[in-house]
């Protein structure tokens, strides 16, 4: 495995999530479009999903074609029995729903773990023009087109009950 570290591949991952962004505004139509097909209940599939994964997959195996690749679609590489191998996780489209009903709310992901510890995670909202990235020992950050970098924080709330954890809506 002749990947960098953590540092030099962030801005790299950060490029191919950028890229697969752009190919799904390409894709993007401002009415929405035909129900996608699905593949399982509750789990569409569109042809950007198809193209994003083929980019991203194709970027990534010119870094190293030797790192396993698992993405949502059509790639799941075997990491071996290996407990420390590389592997990348992909969702070239994550929030199809949303990019197919032509609403902004979806994203590109792309992260990089040994094993079961994180390297390094990007996920680009194109719509949004936010991107959030991280790598290994070097915190988080928000990179906004329109109000440049924000190093991210966890919360001083002391108190659960102050807290927001998650929120979501069912289908």
């Amino acid at each position: 495995m002749t990947l960098p570290d953590p540092d030099a591949l962030l801005p790299i991952v950060e490029q191919v999530a950028r890229e697969a962004g752009e190919l799904l505004m390409s894709l993007r139509t401002p009415v929405p479009r035909a129900a996608p097909r699905m593949k399982g209940l509750r789990d569409p599939v569109t042809e950007a999903d198809l193209a994003s994964e083929r980019h991203i997959v194709a970027r990534l195996r010119a870094l190293d074609a030797g790192v396993a690749i698992h993405a949502e679609e059509e790639t799941r590489d075997a990491a071996g029995g290996d407990p420390e191998a590389l592997t990348w996780y992909v969702d070239p489209l994550d929030g199809t729903v949303n990019f197919s009903q032509s609403h902004p709310f979806f994203a590109v992901s792309i992260a990089l773990y040994r094993g079961a510890v994180p390297l390094v995670g990007v996920v680009h909202a194109p719509a949004l023009g936010e991107t959030w990235s991280a790598a290994a020992g070097q915190g988080a950050r928000l990179r906004d087109a329109r109000a440049g970098t924000t190093r991210l924080a966890v919360s001083s709330k002391a108190a659960l009950i102050e807290s927001v954890l998650a929120t979501g809506f069912a289908y």
